[in-house]
């Protein structure tokens, strides 16, 4: 789960813990959303914001260019090695 702390005043970033992933990873991203329609329509929103993430080992690092989101979101990540 993505919650709504970011750093920085634009691009707005995130360090999320992600055990196991690698550096050299390029993880297929996807928001897990909500069943409750109006949470899910705030969700989608948030998720939209996402400007591009890169990994590091044990860590996903997300970035943000021009707007930070203001819900909270879930995502999932799958990585092929």
């Amino acid at each position: 789960t993505i919650d709504t702390t970011w750093s920085g005043s634009g691009p707005f970033t995130k360090t999320v813990t992600v055990s196991g992933i690698q550096s050299t990873d390029n993880p297929i991203v996807d928001i897990v959303l909500s069943d409750d329609t109006e949470t899910a329509k705030a969700e989608l929103e948030a998720y939209g914001k996402i400007s591009d993430i890169t990994t590091s080992n044990g860590s996903i690092t997300i970035r943000c260019l021009e707007e930070k989101p203001e819900s909270s979101f879930s995502i999932q990540l799958k990585v092929v090695r």
